[in-house]
């Protein structure tokens, strides 16, 4: 099975205010990609952690890794 986060190696405490953002473009063949994704092809399947959200769009978690049954 594929990683599905990378560990940023970051802490955070429960009082602090974290801000992520993402600058720049991909390419995923032809097509060209921002952090937002591509809302016309919404995510899908087991593997998934965010089901319904646009194909690679960034998305960040904040915890110890999560289990299937607890989403």
């Amino acid at each position: 099975m594929v990683a599905m986060w990378q560990d940023t190696g970051v802490t955070v405490h429960a009082v602090e205010l974290v801000r992520v953002s993402a600058a720049g473009t991909w390419r995923n063949g032809a097509q060209v990609l921002t952090a937002v994704g591509d809302a016309t092809q919404p995510v899908t399947g087991p593997n998934c952690p965010l089901p319904g959200a646009p194909l690679l769009a960034l998305v960040g978690r904040i915890g110890a890794a999560a289990h299937r049954s607890g989403w």
